[in-house]
């Protein structure tokens, strides 16, 4: 079982959600699901304004996380300085992220969040 940044937020927020999630999602109250759908729905949208800022980027298209590991490795093989949704996977870690960007030979990790400031359940993100 592959466990996600986002499931592992939902464990720090709550582990039995976390359970229900990957177990028994018909349990989740749908209430809860909606507004899980809302917050993805919002930050797909958010999303879209981050590539702006990045208009040379790339985004990293996988159909299956194996997929989009080759193509990050590719992209960056390539030359490719900004790419978004890559994924990496080493010793059985897997991380995908929102923006990366190489600037002075040096990779910078950029998080996208919909919010107007920092709070504390996203510094684990």
């Amino acid at each position: 079982m592959i466990i996600s940044k986002s499931d592992y937020t939902k464990y720090l927020q709550c582990p039995k959600l976390l359970w229900l999630y990957k177990n028994r999602k018909d349990l989740i109250p749908e209430i809860l699901g909606e507004q899980m759908q809302l917050r993805m729905d919002t930050g797909n949208e958010v999303e879209k304004y981050a590539y702006k800022l990045f208009p040379w980027g790339i985004k990293v298209d996988g159909y299956n996380f194996q997929k989009n590991i080759e193509l990050s490795s590719q992209y960056i093989m390539g030359g490719e300085t900004v790419l978004f949704q890559p994924s990496f996977l080493q010793d059985d870690l897997f991380c995908r992220c929102d923006v990366i960007e190489k600037k002075d030979g040096v990779w910078y990790i950029y998080e996208v969040k919909s919010a107007t400031k920092v709070k504390d359940e996203y510094i684990p993100d």
